[in-house]
C-alpha cells in the first residue's frame, strides 16, 4: 500500500515538473560558475532545469520556490550579474525579475538547498512604465566590480534593447533605474546610457543569456519557438551556431499524449485521496467511534 502511494505521488510530481505542460522558456541563466561551459539553467513556469546544449540533455525539473523562496513565478527574466575583466569572470550575484520586482541571491556552482535573499526591489524603466519587459540580462560593464552601474539587455515587447542602468537605495528600498541618461555617467559604461534597440541582430527574443569568453561573446536566446546559440567577436555581428525547437529541448511528445498524462495524473491524485481516506482516515474514525460507544 505504501509503495502504491509513493508511486502515485512520484507520478503526480513528474507531471507537475514536466516542461511540456507549461511549454515555454521564461528565462535563462548561463553562469560562469557552471561546471560545463555548455550548461545553462532554464526557467519555465514554476520549475527550473539544467540543459546542456552540446549534448541536448535536459535534467529533471525542480521547483524554483524550493531554492529561491521569495521569487514569484512565472518569472519575466533572470540573470547572473558578471563581467569579464582581464581574462577573469567576476560574478557574485544572480537576479530574478518579475515585472516590476526583482530579487538578488548569491551566485553558486550548485543549488542544493534554499538560498538566502540578499536584497530585493523594483525595476523602473525610464519612459517605459507601461511597456512590458522580459529576458532580462544584467552586466556590470564597469571598471569597478562593486559599481552600482549596470548595463541591461532587455526585450521590450520582444524587441531586444541594451540600456544603461543604476541600482540605488532610497529610504531603505532598492530600485534599478533603467534608461535614464542623467543617472548613468558615460565614463562608467562602454555603452550608451539610454536604451538602444538591436533587433536586427537577434530578431524577436523572450529570454536570453550572454556569456563572455576570451575569443568573443556567446549568447543563448529563446523565443516562442526556438532556442538559439549565437556568437560574436565584436558585439555587432552575430553568427548562429545552433538552433533547437523549444519542444525538442523539452523532449515534448504529441499533445494527445501529454493530455492523457495530465488526466492520468489528476486521476492519480483523486485515487490517492480516496485510498488515504479509505485505509487511514476512515479506520481511525471507526476506532474512535468504537471507543466512544464502549465508554458510553
Amino acid at each position: 500500500f505504501v509503495m502504491i502511494l509513493a508511486i502515485l505521488a512520484n507520478f503526480s510530481l513528474s507531471i507537475e515538473t514536466n516542461p511540456c505542460v507549461y511549454g515555454k522558456i521564461d528565462a535563462i541563466l548561463w553562469s560562469s560558475k557552471a561546471k560545463k561551459n555548455t550548461s545553462v539553467t532554464i526557467f519555465s513556469g514554476d520549475n527550473f532545469y539544467e540543459f546542456d546544449f552540446e549534448t541536448e540533455i535536459l535534467s529533471v525539473g525542480r521547483r524554483i520556490k524550493h531554492i529561491w523562496p521569495e521569487v514569484e513565478t512565472p518569472i519575466s527574466g533572470a540573470s547572473e550579474v558578471n563581467e569579464f575583466k582581464q581574462k577573469t569572470n567576476y560574478e557574485e550575484e544572480i537576479v530574478f525579475y518579475k515585472d516590476p520586482k526583482y530579487w538578488v541571491y548569491p551566485s553558486r556552482e550548485e543549488y542544493s538547498e534554499p538560498q538566502t535573499l540578499i536584497r530585493s526591489g523594483i525595476i523602473k524603466f525610464f519612459g517605459d512604465e507601461n511597456i512590458s519587459h522580459t529576458g532580462l540580462v544584467i552586466k556590470l560593464f564597469s571598471e569597478k566590480p562593486n559599481s552600482i552601474y549596470r548595463v541591461l539587455y532587455t526585450s521590450k515587447n520582444k524587441t531586444p534593447h541594451v540600456c544603461g542602468a543604476v541600482e540605488e537605495k532610497r529610504e531603505g528600498k532598492y530600485e534599478i533605474i533603467v534608461g535614464d541618461e542623467k543617472k548613468v555617467p558615460s565614463n562608467e559604461s562602454i555603452f550608451k546610457t539610454g536604451c538602444v534597440s538591436f533587433v536586427n541582430a537577434f530578431g524577436p527574443v523572450i529570454s536570453a543569456a550572454i556569456r563572455p569568453f576570451q575569443n568573443g561573446r556567446f549568447g543563448v536566446i529563446a523565443n516562442d519557438i526556438y532556442l538559439r546559440i549565437i556568437f560574436s567577436k565584436d558585439d555587432r555581428s552575430f553568427e548562429k551556431m545552433k538552433s533547437l525547437r523549444i519542444k525538442d529541448v523539452f523532449k515534448c511528445r504529441k499533445k494527445i499524449i501529454l493530455v492523457l498524462e495530465v488526466m492520468v495524473a489528476s486521476l492519480s491524485v483523486m485515487l490517492l485521496i480516496v485510498l488515504v481516506y479509505t485505509f487511514l482516515i476512515r479506520p481511525m474514525q471507526k476506532k474512535a467511534e468504537t471507543s466512544e460507544s464502549k465508554s458510553g
